[in-house]
């Protein structure tokens, strides 16, 4: 089964100060850390939204075999650009792929293990899917059968899929990772390299 790979970093990074896509962890930015572990996890097309910060983000992307997609909306937050990777993926001449992996840019401990993990773990049918869990909560990255496409899209805000992960009755088999709770967000949490 093809699985692509929809990697949500378009956000302005308001509370960071700074573009968090090109935080460097171990010299890599982190943009360009995440889109490497879903294609080293075997997802295929990785596509990277990209909509605050465009221009800066796109340096950090070059030479990399991911498909680009601009979200215009970016400011109406996360479920944007969730949409905006559903609309690119579904047009895709041999249609849309049968799991999708939705991942940010933000969490440095992020590799391809983790990925191939969830992949792994979710179910076969068009209705499973698996997410991280951490710090009691059930988030990203998560994957997600085909089944789930039109409730994705469907968001709306800034909680992306968080919602829909959550709702009585989901198919979503909880994956631990402790160290999904870390993630960049404020000055504070910048590494020390």
């Amino acid at each position: 089964m093809n699985v692509a790979a929809a990697v949500l970093a378009a956000g302005g990074s308001r509370r960071l100060g700074k573009p968090k896509q090109i935080v460097p962890v171990e010299g890599v930015p982190l943009v360009r850390r995440a889109a490497q572990a879903a294609l080293d996890a075997g997802c295929s097309p990785v596509v990277v939204v990209v909509g605050g910060n465009a221009a800066t983000t796109l340096t950090a992307l070059v030479g990399i075999d991911v498909r680009v997609v601009l979200n215009p909306s970016w400011r109406q937050g996360l479920a944007s650009s969730l949409r905006c990777a559903i609309d690119d993926l579904a047009r895709r001449p041999e249609g849309p792929p049968g799991a999708l992996v939705v991942l940010g840019c933000d969490q440095p401990a992020l590799t391809a293990a983790v990925l191939a993990r969830l992949i792994a773990t979710r179910g076969p049918d068009a209705e499973d899917a698996a997410a991280c869990t951490y710090s009691g909560v059930l988030g990203t990255p998560a994957a997600f059968g085909s089944a789930w496409y039109p409730r994705l899209a469907a968001a709306v805000g800034d909680r992306g899929a968080a919602d829909l992960l959550r709702a009585p009755g989901a198919r979503v088999t909880a994956v631990p990772w402790p160290e999904g709770a870390r993630d960049i967000d404020r000055p504070d949490d910048l590494p020390r390299e």
